[in-house]
């Protein structure tokens, strides 16, 4: 696996999602960019799961977490 390439991608990645995000709060853009950028970050997201590029166990962990404290926050 080119680590350096997919951690590059997931970089560009995050910024498209950014971005989606933005211009739907604007009233700009779609839930339909929004999902497919969502969609592009978590296929990357996968790979390097797969690849043990980062540790399956430690995102689903890190997850869980997450999933508690935004749940609260938005809920």
């Amino acid at each position: 696996m080119n680590k350096v390439g997919a951690l590059q991608h997931l970089s560009s990645e995050g910024g498209e999602l950014a971005q989606a995000a933005i211009k739907l709060i604007q009233g700009k853009g779609s839930r339909k960019l929004l999902e497919q950028e969502l969609g592009d970050v978590f296929a990357l997201a996968e790979l390097l799961m797969e690849h043990n590029v980062v540790r399956s166990e430690k995102v689903h962990d890190r997850k869980l977490v997450k999933l508690k404290n935004y749940g609260r926050m938005y809920g």
